[in-house]
């Protein structure tokens, strides 16, 4: 009998333990006026941010779908055949006349446009010469000026030496 006694304390201390413990057994209470005000000011802050989100979003698909466009229609335009001709050995009796910086003037090699039935050393992209394409490349809110708002430098080319093409 004292097992059984003992036995029916240590179930009983379990069952209250257990139930103590049992998730919902302790209700809280309801929030203060302070909590639900604190409450519903991030909920208002947090609809904001998702509200901008939202346009942030759509400006950014209308960029991408531009930028498409512009890539789609411009800049792969066409491919253009290029080989290099003139005289690549030591003779220099062909080729294209070059100047150099310090005056002295020679033939050398340089990209053309491919002559029919010659082989193509390249092909290189060009752009529509469309007024719209140019503008969307060059103009106010083109491709440079959106290049530099994102940091991009673009160092412009300058030429270092006269190059005339020699007539034969």
């Amino acid at each position: 009998m004292k097992r059984f006694l003992i036995a029916l304390a240590v179930g009983l201390v379990v069952a209250v333990t257990y139930v103590a413990a049992a998730p919902g057994s302790q209700e809280a209470g309801t929030p203060t006026a302070r909590q639900f005000l604190a409450l519903k000011k991030q909920v208002t802050r947090q609809g904001k941010q998702i509200t901008a989100l939202k346009k942030d979003e759509g400006q950014v698909k209308t960029l991408a779908m531009d930028e498409a466009a512009v890539i789609v229609d411009c800049l792969a335009y066409q491919a253009v055949p290029v080989t290099e001709y003139g005289d690549v050995n030591s003779t220099g009796t062909d080729g294209y006349a070059y100047t150099d910086t310090v005056g002295s003037s020679f033939f050398t090699t340089a990209l053309d446009l491919t002559y029919p039935g010659d082989s193509v050393d390249a092909y290189l992209l060009a752009i529509n010469p469309d007024a719209s394409c140019v503008d969307s490349i060059n103009g106010g809110f083109g491709l440079r000026h959106l290049a530099k708002l994102a940091g991009v430098r673009f160092h412009p080319a300058r030429p270092r030496v006269t190059v005339r093409i020699a007539h034969h």
